[in-house]
């Protein structure tokens, strides 16, 4: 399944939003990498804990410029009121709350440093192949 280039995951499951941390990050959020990444992304907040963990999809299309090409991933993050973090060896990411319905994203990688603003949508909008 793509949704504007980005592939999901066919088996996709948002937990519904029935605690603080999951009504404020649980869901779709659609952006787009700056810079010369200029790459679309979507962030699947799919499950909470209530230790502040997170089930998390990582999904972006193709960045030719930087040969890379549409995919996703599934990751455990570390998540707040205000920020929730993917940690690992070939992606590290921190999305802060910027109120209810926006994001801001940064990437790092080595000296790479990207932002993307990022704003949730309806879910329902990405189930459909």
């Amino acid at each position: 399944m793509t949704v504007d280039g980005v592939p999901l995951p066919v088996d996709l499951s948002i937990t519904p939003a029935d605690t603080p941390l999951q009504r404020q990050w649980g869901g779709a959020w659609v952006g787009v990498w700056d810079g010369v990444l200029n790459q679309k992304h979507i962030l699947l907040v799919e499950a909470i804990t209530d230790d502040g963990s997170a089930q998390v999809t990582y999904a972006v299309g193709d960045s030719p410029f930087m040969n890379i090409q549409r995919q996703w991933t599934r990751h455990k993050a570390t998540v707040s009121e205000q920020d929730l973090s993917i940690s690992g060896p070939d992606l590290s990411v921190t999305y802060e709350a910027k109120g209810k319905d926006a994001l801001v994203g940064t990437y790092v990688r080595g000296s790479d440093r990207r932002r993307a603003n990022m704003m949730r949508v309806d879910q329902g909008a990405l189930t459909t192949p």
